[in-house]
């Protein structure tokens, strides 16, 4: 028997199959795109369901062996889909970064504040959040809110698309800003406030828990078993820290892609500060932990955009090899460089959106080797920044990073994380994190693992681990420039604001 898991992103659908003993049969993935038009961007959802099928049906010639047992999801979160009666999408789905509900967010914090909102929701409140952009549709198209049966995140989606009744776990609920983190139930004055009747929202439900079975029509369209179980999943950072084995306070999970995240155990030590850094606190899988992130708006982004631009055309050249290409010549010790990363604006803790980036102390003998790892270095430096506070919320010193994604699979980056921030850097080699932590909560959901804590330590015995130690002489080095780097970022915010 098998385990069935489904990453679904902005931009690409994952899958992996996994025996039971957590060995990855085969993994697919399909991309879908974007529909940006000024501050509206939106997702096809039919392209979006088509792309998991596809995947699916990839996968189910290496299940031969090792039937599907049981599926389950990881899912970005703050994006979601307006659904008729009859189970069509009334309109596209309205994903995270979409900036039409400004002034929703606005109307919400001035009816009850931000601290007051937090409370509530645990959620610092900004337009991202479906609830603000549910209100936008109740205010800007009444005809398609009078038409609307449910709203539903990806999570509930998918697994609803196969067969399960909605519902969607708390982490995903949690991102809503509908979400009571008291209670884990829909708070009534978020949706007063909002427009919604409860009844448009999936059923709030901890991680890895059965939700329904696969329906016979899709069994039959997939070429699955009819008794395949559904599991209910988690929100995209929560399926990667599963994936990692993070489970305690201040542990946490880094991971570099177009963004870079640390998602970290946050039991609520420190509130204010949570707050006033602009984190979120929400449940992890279950109602008796909670969880935050910090985030460096486009960190891997930064580094894609100078490749581009300034370095070399991508081609057919794969992505490894032109980072090779880029980092192979870079100087030994600290550039001198000072890279402000902030070509979207400044992540946590500032979430200044107007920020801009920044490049000073250019020489004549200055070369795009030294940019490229400038870039790196202002990213680290960032990342700095955001241990420190998650070190002052949780009160932990954080002394290893557990990192995946893109980055992780270059050497010189990780030795530069190392040595910059000075903490030991752990690297699980070939994990993809989103569908292993999916997987882990299908097992955990179906029986074959009685903890999340066996599930882990099932999957991570296949894994090498590469650890990068910081170099104590480069670390200081590092300290003196990090101090630089804090005295420019300060004075560019207080010229440009």
């Amino acid at each position: 028997m098998s385990l069935l898991a489904i990453d679904i992103g902005t931009s690409c659908c994952k899958t992996g199959v996994y025996s039971y003993d957590g060995l990855l049969l085969k993994s697919t993935s399909k991309e879908y795109t974007v529909e940006t038009n000024g501050h509206l961007s939106e997702l096809n959802p039919e392209d979006v369901w088509l792309s998991v099928i596809t995947c699916i049906k990839m996968l189910i010639p290496y299940t031969r062996k090792d039937p599907v047992k049981a599926i389950s999801i990881s899912a970005m979160g703050d994006t979601f889909t307006p659904i008729s009666k009859d189970g069509s999408s009334i309109g596209n789905s309205i994903v995270s970064f979409d900036g039409r509900a400004y002034e929703e967010a606005l109307f919400l914090e001035n009816k009850l504040g931000k601290k007051k909102i937090f409370d509530i929701t645990g959620q610092p409140i900004h337009a991202m959040y479906p609830g603000c952009k549910m209100l936008w549709i109740n205010r800007h198209k009444p005809a398609m809110a009078d038409k609307v049966w449910k709203y539903l995140c990806y999570e509930e989606y998918i697994l609803w698309k196969l067969g399960a009744e909605p519902q969607t776990s708390y982490s995903s609920a949690g991102r809503t800003l509908l979400l009571n983190i008291d209670t884990a139930l829909w708070d009534e004055r978020m949706l007063e406030l909002c427009g919604i009747d409860p009844a448009l929202l999936a059923k709030p439900v901890p991680s890895g828990v059965e939700i329904g079975t696969i329906s016979r029509k899709m069994a039959g369209e997939l070429n699955l078993p009819e008794n395949v179980q559904l599991i209910s999943g988690a929100h995209d950072q929560v399926c990667c820290a599963v994936g990692c084995a993070i489970s305690e306070e201040g542990e946490g999970v880094n991971t570099t892609g177009t963004n870079e995240i640390v998602y970290f155990i946050n039991n609520g030590t420190n509130k204010d500060l949570t707050l006033q850094s602009n984190l979120s606190y929400s449940f992890y899988t279950g109602k008796e932990k909670f969880a935050s992130f910090c985030q460096i708006f486009n960190a891997g982004g930064a580094f894609r955009w100078f490749r581009d631009k300034f370095f070399i055309e991508k081609k057919e050249i794969p992505d490894t090899e032109i980072f090779d290409l880029m980092t192979a010549n870079m100087p030994e010790g600290p550039t001198g460089i000072y890279f402000l990363p902030h070509l979207s604006g400044i992540g946590t803790p500032e979430m200044d959106y107007a920020a801009k980036g920044a490049i000073y102390g250019l020489m004549l003998d200055s070369d795009r080797f030294s940019l490229a790892k400038a870039i790196i270095e202002g990213i680290c430096f960032e990342l700095n920044i955001n241990l420190e506070v998650i070190e002052k919320i949780t009160q932990n010193r954080t002394d290893m990073l557990k990192v995946t994604g893109g980055a992780a699979k270059s050497t010189r980056w990780m030795r530069l994380k190392a040595d910059i921030t000075g903490r030991t850097v752990e690297v699980y080699g070939g994990l993809e994190p989103g569908i292993a932590g999916a997987a882990v909560l299908a097992g955990k959901g179906c029986g074959i693992f009685s903890t999340l804590k066996e599930g882990n330590e099932t999957f991570l015995k296949h894994l090498d681990k590469i650890v990068y130690e910081p170099d104590d002489a480069k670390h200081i080095q590092y300290s003196h420039e990090f101090g630089n780097y804090l005295k420019i970022r300060q004075r560019l915010k207080e010229v440009i604001s």
